[in-house]
């Protein structure tokens, strides 16, 4: 479904990522662990089109992405949830989620995937007009998710999504990603070096596989 090819990414004269690989194969759940400045987000980002790998390619169900645009690589089912949520915070809950459809312009589809979402996240069914920004942690992480899921994704990439929380609601972001995966795309998670550390025993049986960058 999606590989990733010997790629080298710089920020300048800065290189973050030596010959990687990576592949991810239909309905899969990946998790790929690091320390901090490993190049999980960098790897990330450039998986979505934010970045352009200098050497390497990536490709997406048997098509070259590596030179798309963000927009494309979205339209053409991968989805990035990004570290720190980064929600627009004086819009309501669901005006963000219509955000994450933005390419869909069929009305009754939009409704259809925002009732789905309120089914995942019940909560936000009930903060549904509250401003984004004035919601817990857990519950914009849930709006961060629930975004990228508006977009109907093939392959959903949530980086750091437990960052910031609590042990308990940790434990709620590695079920939902489950039940993510089985009912909606393959989710490939990147977790920093504590998460990783602190909530291992959960991360393995989570995911089909484990990559880890050094």
């Amino acid at each position: 479904m999606l590989q990733v090819t010997n790629i080298d990414v710089a920020y300048g004269d800065v290189q973050v990522l030596f010959d990687v690989s990576l592949d991810i194969k239909e309905g899969e759940l990946v998790a790929v662990i690091g320390a901090n400045g490993a190049g999980k987000t960098t790897l990330l980002k450039t998986i979505s089109g934010i970045l352009k790998p200098q050497k390497g390619s990536i490709a997406f169900e048997d098509k070259t992405i590596s030179d798309l645009y963000p927009d494309k690589i979205v339209g053409g089912g991968i989805v990035h949830v990004p570290e720190g949520r980064l929600l627009f915070p004086e819009m309501s809950v669901t005006e963000n989620l219509r955000m994450g459809a933005f390419l869909t312009k069929n009305k009754g589809t939009i409704a259809d995937r925002m009732e789905q979402v309120f089914t995942l996240f019940p909560r936000l069914k009930e903060r549904e007009k509250q401003a984004a920004g004035t919601l817990s942690g857990g519950e914009q992480q849930m709006l961060a998710i629930g975004r990228g899921i508006m977009a109907k994704p093939k392959l959903l990439m949530m980086d750091e999504p437990s960052l910031g929380l609590s042990p308990k609601l940790v434990g709620q972001v590695f079920d939902l990603t489950q039940q993510i995966n089985k009912e909606w795309a393959s989710p490939c998670c990147w977790w920093n070096k504590m998460c990783a550390i602190r909530a291992r025993s959960q991360i393995a049986p989570l995911s089909w596989r484990m990559g880890v960058l050094y």
